[in-house]
C-alpha cells in the first residue's frame, strides 16, 4: 500500500471525525466477535495503513496517528507503514514513555484534569501526546473518543475507563463507543459473506480413535453443563455469548462456505429455561431449524441481537470477560435495572474438558500437520538454497496443505530468517480438529547462541512429555515447568509459551494460558484438555522456535488425581540444529525415541525414499553419540 493511499485514508477519516466533532478515534482489525483471526472485512487498519496485523491498536487525531503492537510485529508494522508518519509504539519498550497505549491515555487524562483544575478550562481543551513531545489540540468543549464497540473487549474499555475515569466522570471526556467511521469511507468494501450453518455431529455414534465406537455429548448435555455453571454464580441470570467457538462448542454448529470459514457466524443467549440462536437469514436450512426447535432453541435473525439486549431491563446478566465486546457490555451497562456479574473464560472452561472424540480430531490434526512439515523438512534440505524464498515456501506449504484437505489456516504462516535459519510456524483448521507447529531449519553453518538456544527450546519440550501433574495445576505454574529448561541457560522470551486448542478451530482458543507471569490469576489444567507448547528465543539475531501439541490425558498407570504429558505431534527434531552436550543421556534417549516416532510416520504417510533420509539426517547423529557415551561408561 503506498504512502499516498496511507495519508489519503487517514485525512478522509479525520473528515468524518470532525463532522462528528470527534477528537480521538480508536480502529482495531478485530471483528465483531472477536476472533483470533478476523476475515479481511473487518481488517479496518489494514486498510487505513496496509499492516494486517491482528494484535494492533491505531489511534487518530487531527494532527497525528499512533500504532500499537508487541515485539513479534515490530518488522511487520515498520515495513507496512514505512514513509507515513505514523508513530509506531512497541509495547514494553522501555524508552517509550507510551510504550502502552493505556499510557497514551493516561496522560491525556492527567492534562485534562490540571487543565480544569487551573481554570483554564471547564470542560474542554486537553493535550494528547504525540510520542514526540509534542501534542495534539484537541476541540472545544468535551472531548469525545469514538471506536466501533463491536471490535474492542469489555476488558479494553473497563482498563480505559480506569485510566480515564476522573475526566470521564466529570464530562470532560466522553466515550462513544457506537462509531463505524472507517466503515463509512470504506468504499470499495468487500460483501461480508455468512455462508451456511450445520449441524455437525448430531446425535448420532461415532466412530472415535481406534475403531472406538462411542456416544459423543449432546447440545442437551452441553447446555445442561453451561446452565448448572451459570446457577453457581446467579440462578437468575441470562448470559449472552458472542465467541463463536464457544457457540459452535455449545450448539454443535459449524460455518460452512463464509468468511469465518468452519466458524458459525451466529450469537447467542441463554437462560435457565430459554435459548436463544441469531443467524442469518437463510444460513440454516429450516429442517435444521426445526431440529433446534425440538431442543428447546429458539432461532432468530442475526441482526437482532443487540436490540434484543437492549430490550432486556430489570435482568440479572453474567459476562465473560474474555468473550465480551464493548458494546455488548455497553448494553447492559448503561440500562437501568441490569444486575451485571462478571466471569471469565467461562465456556470455554466447558469446552475444554474434551470428550475422546474431540481429543481424536485433534490427534488426526497434529498428525496431518506433523506429515506437512515433514515434507516441508524434506523439501528445506533437498532443494537448492536460491530456492527458499518466502513465496516458495508458502507455496509448497500450500500444496502440501491441499493434499491433507485443509478447511483454512489456523493461524497465519510465520517466516523467520535469522543467519544461516529459517523458522517456520504454521496451524491448520481440520473438519475434526486443528493443530499447530513450528520448526527451525538450518540454511548454512550454525551460529553457536541458536544452536544453544534451539538446545534450550528442545529440552523444553522433551521434559514435559509423559511429565505426570497434578489435577487443578495451574496453566501459569506448567508454563513454569517448561520454562526451566530455558531459564537454566539465562534464556526467556515475552508473550505465552501456548494456549489451548479449541474443540473445532482456533490455536488460541483458551482457557489455557501458559503464561507463568500472570501468577495465581491461571486457569486449573483439565483432563482431556489439549494445549500446545512453543518454546523459543526470538531477538535480531537469532530466532528459534521448537512448537507441539498436548494432550493433557488420564494416566494409564497412576492412582490419584493426576494427568499425563502426551505429545500428539511427530515431527523429527534436527540433531544438527543441537549442543548435545548441554543435554543428559535421559533426554537425549527421550529425542531419540521421539525421533524414532517421527521417521516411522514419516515412513508410514510419505515414503520409504524420504524415510530412509530421516533417519540418516535425524538418527545416525543421535545413535552415534549414545553409543559413545555407553562406551564411556564402560
Amino acid at each position: 500500500m503506498s504512502v499516498t493511499s496511507t495519508e489519503m485514508r487517514l485525512n478522509a477519516l479525520r473528515e468524518k471525525m470532525s463532522e462528528r466533532k470527534v477528537s480521538v478515534y480508536m480502529v482495531s482489525n478485530m471483528d465483531h466477535h472477536l476472533t483470533q483471526y478476523p476475515p479481511g472485512y473487518f481488517r479496518q487498519v489494514e486498510y487505513l495503513t496496509g499492516c494486517g496485523i491482528r494484535d494492533c491498536i491505531l489511534i487518530v487525531t487531527q494532527n497525528n496517528a499512533h500504532f500499537w503492537t508487541n515485539q513479534e510485529h515490530a518488522e511487520e508494522a515498520a515495513r507496512s507503514m514505512k514513509g507515513t508518519d505514523i508513530v509506531i509504539h512497541i509495547v514494553g519498550d522501555e524508552s517509550d514513555d507510551i510504550s502502552d497505549i493505556m499510557d497514551f491515555f493516561r496522560a491525556a487524562s492527567q492534562a485534562t484534569m490540571e487543565s480544569v483544575m487551573r481554570g483554564e478550562i471547564s470542560i474542554s481543551g486537553s493535550v494528547i501526546p504525540d510520542g514526540n513531545g509534542d501534542g495534539d489540540d484537541l476541540t472545544d468543549g468535551h472531548q469525545v473518543i469514538g471506536l466501533d464497540g463491536r471490535c474492542f473487549s469489555f476488558d479494553f474499555m473497563d482498563d480505559l475507563l480506569d485510566e480515564i475515569g476522573p475526566a470521564y466522570e466529570l464530562g470532560v471526556v466522553e466515550i462513544d463507543p457506537a462509531m463505524d467511521l472507517v466503515g463509512e469511507i470504506w468504499k470499495d468494501r468487500k460483501i461480508l459473506e455468512p455462508g451456511r450453518l450445520r449441524i455437525f455431529n448430531g446425535e448420532e455414534p461415532r466412530i472415535a480413535y481406534e475403531g472406538v465406537s462411542m456416544t459423543p455429548e449432546t447440545i442437551t448435555d452441553r447446555l445442561a453443563d453451561v446452565r448448572t455453571g451459570m446457577r453457581q454464580i446467579d440462578p437468575d441470570a441470562g448470559m449472552p455469548v458472542m465467541d463463536l467457538e464457544d457457540i459452535a462448542w455449545m450448539f454443535d454448529i459449524r460455518g460452512d462456505g463464509g468468511d469465518f470459514m468452519t466458524m458459525p457466524l451466529a450469537y447467542a443467549y441463554l437462560t435457565q429455561d430459554e435459548a436463544y440462536l441469531f443467524v442469518y437469514d437463510g444460513s440454516m436450512t429450516n429442517h435444521d431449524k426445526r431440529w433446534f426447535t425440538h431442543r428447546g432453541v429458539t432461532i432468530r435473525d442475526y441482526g437482532e441481537f443487540y436490540q434484543f439486549l437492549e430490550d432486556l431491563e430489570n435482568k440479572d446478566v453474567i459476562l465473560d470477560r474474555n468473550a465480551c465486546s464493548t458494546a455488548m457490555a455497553m448494553s447492559f451497562l448503561t440500562v437501568k435495572g441490569n444486575t451485571v456479574a462478571t466471569t471469565s473464560r467461562f465456556v470455554a472452561t466447558f469446552r475444554g474438558m474434551k470428550d475422546i472424540y474431540d481429543v481424536t480430531g485433534s490427534a488426526l490434526a497434529c498428525s496431518r500437520d506433523g506429515k506437512v512439515m515433514a515434507e516441508m523438512t524434506y523439501w528445506f534440505y533437498n532443494a537448492d538454497k536460491t530456492e527458499l524464498t518466502d513465496e516458495n515456501i508458502l507455496r509448497k506449504l500450500r500444496e502440501f496443505r491441499e493434499e491433507e484437505g485443509m478447511v483454512c489456516e489456523g493461524e497465519p504462516t510465520e517466516i523467520i530468517r535469522r543467519k544461516n535459519t529459517i523458522m517456520l510456524r504454521f496451524g491448520t483448521d481440520y473438519e475434526r480438529g486443528t493443530s499447530t507447529v513450528a520448526r527451525t531449519f538450518l540454511t548454512g553453518k550454525p551460529d553457536s547462541f541458536a544452536v544453544a538456544a534451539h538446545t534450550a527450546a528442545v529440552k523444553a519440550l522433551l521434559e514435559i512429555q509423559d511429565m505426570k501433574i497434578p489435577v487443578g495445576l495451574k496453566d501459569t505454574q506448567f508454563d513454569a515447568l517448561i520454562r526451566a529448561s530455558l531459564w537454566q541457560w539465562g534464556l526467556d522470551y515475552s508473550g505465552p509459551t501456548g494456549q489451548g486448542i479449541g474443540d473445532c478451530t482456533g490455536v488460541d482458543a483458551g482457557p489455557s494460558y501458559l503464561q507463568y507471569s500472570a501468577g495465581s490469576s491461571g486457569n486449573d489444567l483439565r483432563r482431556n484438555a489439549v494445549v500446545y507448547a512453543g518454546p523459543r528465543f526470538i531477538d535480531e539475531d537469532t530466532a528459534v522456535r521448537v512448537e507441539n501439541v498436548f494432550w493433557l490425558r488420564e494416566p494409564k498407570k497412576m492412582p490419584g488425581d493426576f494427568l499425563e504429558v502426551n505429545c500428539l505431534t511427530d515431527v523429527p527434531v534436527d540433531p544438527e540444529l543441537l549442543d548435545l552436550r548441554m543435554m543428559t543421556v535421559d533426554e537425549m534417549e527421550k529425542l531419540l525415541k521421539y525421533n524414532l516416532d517421527g521417521c516411522q510416520m514419516v515412513s508410514e504417510l510419505i515414503g520409504d525414499d524420504e524415510a530412509e533420509w530421516f533417519y540418516h539426517r535425524f538418527m545416525d547423529p543421535l545413535m552415534r553419540k549414545m553409543a559413545d557415551l555407553r562406551k564411556k561408561k564402560k
